[in-house]
């Protein structure tokens, strides 16, 4: 049942912060980036539940790898575009007296 309900609160999560490139929100990205990694920390590739027409779960590893290596390098230009500390204004107040 646990894994139920962790596959259920990952998916959840992959697919609410999905379109963090479309809203650009780092916050979006950074949830998203942690739901693959959930995904990914599941021991299942194939699950079934209640026979026809049941629940069932299939994840493909590699299509979450790369969507989260995809996350990750967002996240990476995105914060770099917005740390302010990189950038050093002179202060010239006291130039030549």
């Amino acid at each position: 049942m646990a894994l139920d309900t962790d596959l259920a609160a990952a998916r959840t999560a992959y697919l609410t912060n999905a379109a963090y490139e479309e809203e650009g929100d780092l916050a979006k990205a950074k949830l998203f980036a942690t739901a693959c990694r959930k995904l990914l920390a599941l021991p299942l590739t194939r699950t079934a539940k209640g026979g026809r027409g049941g629940d069932e779960a299939e994840l493909d590893p590699t299509v979450i790898e790369r969507q989260l290596d995809s996350a990750r390098r967002w996240i990476a230009a995105e914060a770099a575009a917005q740390d302010n500390s990189a950038v050093r204004h002179a202060d010239f107040t006291d130039f030549r007296q």
